[in-house]
């Protein structure tokens, strides 16, 4: 899946809340080292934290990490807990949608 220096930031931040068993967090930390960012990285997009802030230079390549089943669904399981507690926002709906599918026949009158 071809990740963005931003959608990398953003499951960084969101693999870093997940709680769970020894096998889950076992894959959240093998995922948060895929998604990671390596020496090279850091330098070629001059990536670097300004207070709460990432800077990085625009036109930053996206990377192609392999992710498996089992992080998929934790993923998505994450995603879903933003939209069930309604912290999802717009920035992450993108991304979210890469890992679970949007819903389907919205009834408005509910909403």
């Amino acid at each position: 899946m071809k990740l963005s220096v931003p959608e990398r930031l953003s499951l960084l931040n969101i693999l870093s809340t997940v709680k769970g068993t020894l096998i889950t967090l076992r894959v959240v930390q093998d995922l948060a080292t895929l998604m990671g960012f390596s020496d090279d990285e850091v330098r070629e997009y001059e990536l670097r934290q300004e207070g709460n802030s990432y800077i990085w230079k625009s036109g930053a390549a996206s990377k192609d990490i392999e992710i498996g089943e089992t992080g998929r669904k934790i993923l998505a399981a994450e995603f879903e807990k933003l939209g069930t507690s309604e912290e999802m926002t717009l920035q992450l709906l993108p991304l979210a949608e890469k890992f679970i599918s949007p819903p389907q026949d919205i009834d408005l009158k509910e909403v």
